[in-house]
């Protein structure tokens, strides 16, 4: 993704191709050691625990009001729960920040 320019860290700067080399050769010079338990349960519990989170819809469409492909935003609707649940909408950019917004996939239109 960094290759495709689709990736941004502007703050370590990886975009330039000999400041992502020597980043990941002083990861890859260290010695990585892996500790796990083994898990209580077994290896079933361990799968069904994941499962719920392989196919979790963070915006389901119902709640997709609009989208404007022009100014490149999407209007959903969410609870407030802080004023009584009550149903507000809310329009956010692809690049916002929220929490909300930073788990949608935005649609090609």
């Amino acid at each position: 993704m960094l290759d495709a320019g689709e990736l941004h860290l502007p703050d370590l700067e990886l975009e330039i191709p000999a400041n992502r080399a020597r980043w990941f050769s002083l990861l890859y010079s260290k010695r990585w050691v892996l500790y796990a338990k083994r898990p209580f349960g077994g290896p079933q519990q361990v799968l069904s625990y994941l499962a719920n989170y392989t196919h979790r819809v963070a915006l389901s469409n119902r709640r997709i009001v609009a989208v404007d492909a022009q100014h490149q935003t999407v209007t959903f609707t969410y609870r407030d729960y802080r004023h009584g649940s009550k149903r507000k909408e809310l329009t956010s950019p692809p690049w916002s920040s929220s929490g909300a917004s930073a788990c949608i996939s935005y649609p090609r239109v």
